[in-house]
């Protein structure tokens, strides 16, 4: 728990507390508890847009050489490597700092986006969600890593999923 003088303070201090802040929901905090927490760590106060964009810029660039700089890798990190879960919220947190949107369909209204990226972009994260989630399902534990010994089990997992999805469309 920190005053809204505190979280400006963390947040000037570390882009990684500043995008914790931009994700904040609230628990019991009420509507003035939240926009104080708005007004704290707005732009005009700390991380301008420009700055925060290459701060956010440099830690995926960082995140991307220890994942082997790669989408390609036979083993992916689902969540941190290239083309993961963690690059579309990074995305997100970028808009919203720059844009102040939340999502990426609101950026296309601002024409920062076309349509088509937008749906590409949505349909990757639907696609990331679940293998994400099959995979810690065949895991049986949280894992990021879509190690080669889970791979059939998911691949298997996914297809009578999508059998099961298209059986039940057709009913």
């Amino acid at each position: 728990m920190r005053s809204a003088a505190e979280c400006t303070a963390a947040a000037a201090a570390d882009q990684t507390v500043m995008t914790a802040l931009l994700e904040a929901r609230p628990v019991v905090a009420g509507a003035d508890a939240m926009a104080a927490l708005a007004d704290a760590i707005s732009p005009q106060r700390i991380w301008p847009p420009r700055d925060f964009f290459l701060a956010k810029r440099e830690e995926l660039q960082l995140r991307h050489r220890r994942h082997g700089d790669t989408s390609d890798n036979l083993e992916p990190n689902i969540k941190d490597g290239p083309g993961g879960l963690r690059d579309l919220h990074t995305l997100g947190w970028m808009a919203e700092r720059a844009f102040g949107v939340r999502d990426l369909e609101a950026v296309v209204g601002l024409g920062h986006l076309g349509p088509d990226e937008a749906a590409a972009l949505a349909r990757e994260r639907r696609s990331l969600g679940r293998l994400r989630f099959g995979l810690h399902l065949v895991a049986g534990r949280p894992e990021e890593r879509l190690r080669f010994d889970y791979q059939k089990a998911l691949a298997q997992r996914q297809v009578s999923t999508t059998t099961n999805t298209a059986s039940a469309s057709r009913r």
